[in-house]
């Protein structure tokens, strides 16, 4: 480029003209010289590609940006090393940001403190004035420690915390286990439960404690997508009966679970149960009658050891007979699957379809009644 003498130079450092607003797509694209860019306040939108493809070591962004589009900085392997933020959290929590457009990703983040300094952040504390985080957001941020969420937020977007495996963060939510379950989830990696070990929440007298036994309170009717995707603190699940459906991914990953318990008044379950090598055990508070009538799943059921009913009194038992009454039609897949202590089931002659692997796993079925005859 040509300097202030008319000349040709190779520049290492940019600064973007004070009354710039938008930075044009691909318009730095490539400029594999540049070490320093510095976009000053009133910038508000940086676009597609725009320092693509180059090796920027700093960069400083204003607290005015709203919009970083898609490849603006990252993609093609390159990374930002270091940026300097202006503004403060909640205003970044505020910015749109598209795919691979963060320049946070595999960053090392300064912020001012109160000397008006730029120091390192290795604390992300959201503000209660925030009440839903973007996508991307946060991607990936080298030096990241801890993560403290408060009540307020309402959504928690795809891939917020995206990028943090094998990093030792602590995840705390100022909120009661109530209001986590309120949160919209956009995939399995909104929060960080995939890639910590410890959950801290809020209990009734305001101290953290670690989510170690889930237990739903009864003012909560669906858990969510991604609700506690990969929550690997977690060991037990207690559903009350004012849970009537389980979304997608709810609880996949969440490795150390050893049992759940479900009512009769679940009704919908849609692979929330999945990549749990540790479980054992299923209890369900109902009867034979109400199970038949019940859709299990099958990642759930594939897994258990053996499930238990529970009974008005709370005592658990096994089911060794099951009558199965006329007017049923189906057999779900997986339905009796690892039923350990089953010996004998009576079938109705209205049965048309067996369910792939509805008995699987019964090694002590001896005894299939249809129409008062073994088969």
């Amino acid at each position: 480029m040509l300097d202030e003498n008319n000349e040709y130079k190779i520049f290492n450092e940019i600064i973007i003209p004070e009354g710039t607003t938008i930075i044009k797509n691909s318009h730095f694209y490539c400029f594999n010289s540049l070490d320093k860019v510095v976009i000053p306040e009133g910038v508000t939108t940086i676009g597609s590609s725009a320092f693509s493809r180059t090796k920027i070591k700093d960069l400083y962004l204003p607290s005015t940006l709203e919009s970083l589009k898609m490849y603006c900085f990252c993609g093609y392997g390159e990374y930002v090393e270091n940026v300097y933020y202006s503004g403060t959290i909640e205003q970044w929590c505020n910015i749109e940001i598209e795919l691979l457009g963060n320049p946070l990703e595999q960053a090392n983040f300064y912020m001012l403190n109160e000397d008006n300094e730029f120091e390192l952040v290795t604390e992300i504390n959201i503000p209660n004035t925030v009440t839903e985080i973007g996508d991307y957001n946060f991607i990936s941020i080298n030096n990241i420690d801890t993560v403290i969420i408060p009540n307020s937020i309402k959504e928690l977007k795809a891939s917020v915390f995206s990028g943090y495996y094998n990093r030792n963060i602590k995840q705390y939510f100022n909120g009661t286990l109530e209001e986590w379950c309120q949160i919209k989830m956009g995939d399995n990696a909104s929060h960080l439960g995939y890639a910590i070990d410890q959950f801290y929440l809020l209990d009734e007298n305001g101290e953290y404690y670690e989510l170690v036994d889930l237990n739903i309170p009864n003012s909560i009717t669906k858990i969510g997508k991604y609700q506690f995707y990969g929550m690997d603190s977690i060991k037990t699940i207690t559903l009350p009966e004012s849970v009537t459906t389980i979304y997608d991914d709810a609880f996949v990953e969440c490795e150390n679970v050893e049992y759940v318990s479900f009512t009769k008044n679940l009704k919908e379950m849609n692979y929330a149960f999945y990549q749990m090598p540790n479980m054992k055990y299923l209890y369900y508070k109902g009867t034979s009658e109400d199970w038949i009538k019940f859709k299990p799943q099958d990642n759930l059921m594939s897994q258990i050891q053996n499930i238990y009913f529970v009974d008005e009194n709370g005592d658990p038992y096994t089911i060794e007979e099951i009558n199965i009454p006329e007017g049923i039609t189906e057999i779900y897949e997986y339905q009796f699957c690892n039923f350990k202590d089953l010996k004998e089931i009576v079938l109705p002659e209205s049965l048309e379809k067996f369910g792939n692997y509805c008995f699987y796993n019964n090694d002590n079925l001896n005894k299939i009644y249809i129409n008062s005859k073994i088969i």
